[in-house]
């Protein structure tokens, strides 16, 4: 399984989006929590064994 920048989003999404994160301290803008789980991508995405977005949709898992 690999990680990547979902293929779907523009350019200037992930410009975006990328600087409501540096803006957020790196932290998921879709969570309202701010601890080390949250950080984007947020653990919930990388412990999970299944091939699809993260919650914000930046990026998704897919096979190798």
């Amino acid at each position: 399984m690999k990680i990547k920048v979902n293929p779907n989003w523009t350019k200037e999404q992930i410009r975006n989006f990328r600087q409501k994160l540096k803006d957020n301290n790196n932290y998921c803008p879709c969570s309202i929590i701010k601890d080390k789980d949250h950080i984007c991508p947020c653990k919930e995405f990388l412990d999970s064994q299944e091939l699809r977005e993260c919650h914000c949709g930046l990026y998704i898992k897919v096979e190798i």
